[in-house]
This record gives C-alpha cells, sequence and structure tokens, in this order.
C-alpha cells in the first residue's frame, strides 16, 4: 500500500463487540469486504474504486486490551495506483471514518451485520478460507 496512514481507537465494548460493529459498518457502507478473519478479528476491505478513482484500501484488527477493545485501522492506496501529493491526507481521512462510524454504531446499538465465514479474495477473483492468524498478502 502506498502513503499508509493509521488510526486507533479504544472501545469499552468486548473485541466481538467491536468486530461485529465493523463487519455492520463494512456490509452496510460503501466498501467491500475482501477478506475476513473471524478467530483474529482481521479485516481486508476497499472502497471507492471507480472509473475515476483507484479507491482505497483497509486493513483492520480488533484487539483486546483487558476489559477493553482496540481498533486499528490502516488505510492506502493500491500500490499501481499513481501517487498524489494529498494521498496519505486522504487515507488518513478515510481511516478516520471508518473509525467514527464504528464509534456511532457502538453508541447506537450495533448496525446489524450478517455473519460471515473468514474467507479472503484472492486477485484472481477466486476465494479460499482465511483461517491462519497472519495477513494474507504480505
Amino acid at each position: 500500500m502506498k502513503a499508509v496512514k493509521e488510526r486507533t481507537a479504544t472501545f469499552a465494548d468486548a473485541p466481538e463487540t467491536v468486530h461485529n460493529a465493523l463487519l455492520g459498518v463494512i456490509q452496510n457502507g460503501k466498501y467491500e469486504l475482501v477478506g475476513v478473519q473471524n478467530e483474529q478479528h482481521r479485516f481486508l476491505f476497499s472502497a471507492g474504486m471507480s472509473a475515476l478513482s483507484w479507491g482505497t484500501t483497509f486493513l483492520a484488527e480488533v484487539t483486546s486490551t483487558g476489559p477493553e477493545s482496540q481498533l486499528s485501522v490502516t488505510c492506502g492506496g493500491r500500490d499501481e495506483a499513481p501517487s498524489a501529493l494529498l494521498d496519505g491526507w486522504k487515507h488518513g481521512k478515510a481511516a478516520d471514518k471508518v473509525v467514527g462510524e464504528v464509534r456511532a454504531t457502538l453508541e447506537v446499538g450495533a448496525a446489524p451485520a450478517a455473519p460471515v465465514e473468514s474467507f479472503v479474495s484472492l486477485p484472481d477473483g477466486s476465494t479460499q478460507p482465511w483461517t491462519t492468524g497472519e495477513w494474507p498478502f504480505e
């Protein structure tokens, strides 16, 4: 990823609750779920790809921090996309938006999320189970 920005937020909720809130935000928002690893609370998703934009790629992870949970959202541009001066700023704002949507969802009650088996979409369009804790495209 290019011009990567990361945002973190701490929530008083259990990791499973934050996981479900993030899944609901992805499923009900303008995002495309590329992969999810339920046991490690990890997500790969993208947004904004169109004829005029390369879009953005997101990596997100929910971890337990004792009685609380921490959400880490990393946002960046696709490697094959041309670079622009404000890419880092744009990716920071996109990561902030995801964190804000999760926070708002948790404040009003979790967004309805359809359960999803752990999977990852491969570059050739096929899918496979995402059973390891490792990020699939490192």
